[in-house]
């Protein structure tokens, strides 16, 4: 059973019915680790209390043997071992996206309506404002507590019209209270009774999807390659490579992991992303031995740190992202099936380096944003190409571009369509196998450079929150 919030809480003598200074009790909260929801609730309520140590609850609660729901029994206990005017029990859950922080309330050991907070971030001054009104008012003492002076004094005031009562409630809320019935135990002796909670929520900024937390795209992708050499003309020139779109599977995703707790703040854009590509069944055909499929991995990676920046405060705001990371893009031919002494003329190739990069996020509309970016990729490793019985060393320059389209729904869900193009073009030094001796002339050089491009797209599913 899940553990819960339990604080002591009383009043203030400045402002209010208590006849002396209250005490205030607080226990850690379930899956709070920081103890940033326990701050959140002391600091809302400012001086008007006073706060004993958490040890001293810990002690009363073990003593007490009060580890879960209580009622108004064990509110008694609690209040008069710790000698509080007043007990509070909280319960945090999170609902739809948000986090709900739910009071159960006695004061003088007798229980009193408790309410619900929604809240996005502990940190909000909304947040705060709205809890530590809601506490101040439902902790005032009960009427028969009251000095008799100011019950006299209550009951000598006007009578406010439903007119004023009805501004008066719009000027207070932060968003209209709403009210539902629940049926509750009160974990003593007594029967079930039924408990009227408030609910009011507090309107903050939420994960929308230019400032999503954590995001997981999953899909299809199609790919296609072309290898083209400028080499003179002559009989045994290479002769290159193309092929069709080839169906591939594409898996994205990214963690902001501050954007959690407040999607605005300046930390929330510091994350983590990466992206795996991989072909389902490509397979090559050479005239070297006709016939004989030779299957192909054709894949890409990349995983690093970004940083995304907003232009605004909106959903509708748009987002620039800076990226650096390591990537590898692979195409590599299975040759166990070549006969001894046949040769398929195709260098494979391996790119391994860093892809720093920028990425825009513009939404168009409530639901559909222009996605476009492109990154550099620092070559580090090409492969077997760049052996000496290949084509040897040379420069190599390479990045690749994307542009696309994000459907979202409900700030959940996303539909995303991007199209990508990537080149890796080589500047051969001379001095290898297939540049300077594929016409057996080995002090002539015949092949100067290669361009490597490949062509494609990916249709995916988002889930992001």
């Amino acid at each position: 059973m899940k553990r819960r919030l339990v604080i002591a809480i009383a009043l203030a003598t400045a402002g209010s019915a208590w006849a002396k200074p209250p005490k205030v009790v607080i226990v850690p909260v379930q899956g709070d680790v920081s103890g940033d929801t326990q701050d959140a609730v002391v600091e809302a309520l400012g001086e008007d209390v006073t706060v004993a140590g958490p040890k001293e609850t810990t002690r009363a609660l073990d003593k007490l043997g009060i580890d879960t729901e209580i009622g108004e029994k064990d509110a008694k206990k609690l209040g008069s071992e710790l000698d509080a005017d007043a007990v509070v029990q909280g319960q945090l859950s999170s609902k739809d996206g948000k986090q709900v922080l739910h009071f159960k309330l006695f004061v003088k050991g007798k229980k009193v309506k408790g309410f619900t907070i929604e809240f996005g971030s502990l940190k909000s001054d909304k947040f705060k404002s709205a809890l530590h009104d809601k506490l101040l008012e439902k902790l005032a003492p009960p009427e028969e507590d009251k000095p008799k002076k100011q019950q006299d004094d209550e009951e000598d005031k006007p009578k406010k019209t439903k007119k004023k009562d009805q501004a008066d409630d719009e000027e207070d809320a932060d968003a209209k209270p709403k009210k539902k019935k629940k049926v509750s135990k009160s974990g003593d002796d007594s029967d079930e009774e039924v408990e009227e909670e408030v609910a009011t929520t507090v309107k903050l900024p939420a994960h929308s999807a230019n400032r999503d937390a954590v995001r997981v795209d999953f899909g299809f992708s199609a790919m296609s390659r072309q290898l083209t050499f400028n080499s003179r003309a002559f009989d045994q020139a290479p002769k290159g490579y193309k092929n069709n779109p080839v169906p591939g599977g594409r898996l994205d995703a990214e963690l902001y992991p501050f954007a959690f707790s407040n999607p605005n703040s300046a930390g929330a854009g510091l994350g983590f992303g990466g992206e795996f590509d991989q072909t389902f069944a490509l397979n090559l055909q050479s005239t070297a031995q006709p016939g004989t499929k030779f299957p192909v991995t054709e894949r890409h990676f990349d995983v690093g740190i970004r940083y995304r920046l907003a232009f605004g405060s909106k959903p509708t705001s748009p987002t620039f992202t800076i990226s650096a990371g390591y990537a590898k893009h692979t195409f590599v031919v299975n040759r166990s099936a070549l006969a001894m002494g046949t040769v398929i003329d195709l260098p494979d190739v391996d790119y391994t380096g860093f892809d720093p990069g920028i990425a825009f996020r513009i939404p168009i509309g409530g639901t559909v944003a222009l996605m476009f970016g492109g990154r550099a990729l620092l070559v580090t490793d090409t492969g077997a190409i760049q052996t000496p019985k290949q084509y040897g060393q040379a420069k190599v320059t390479a990045g690749e571009a994307s542009v696309g389209l994000d459907f979202v729904f409900s700030n959940r869900y996303a539909l995303r369509l991007t199209g990508e193009f990537a080149q890796m073009g080589f500047a051969f030094t001379g001095g290898a196998e297939m540049t300077n001796n594929r016409d057996g002339e080995p002090a002539s050089k015949d092949v100067g450079g290669a361009a490597d491009r490949y062509l494609g797209g990916a249709a995916t599913f988002g889930v992001l929150y």
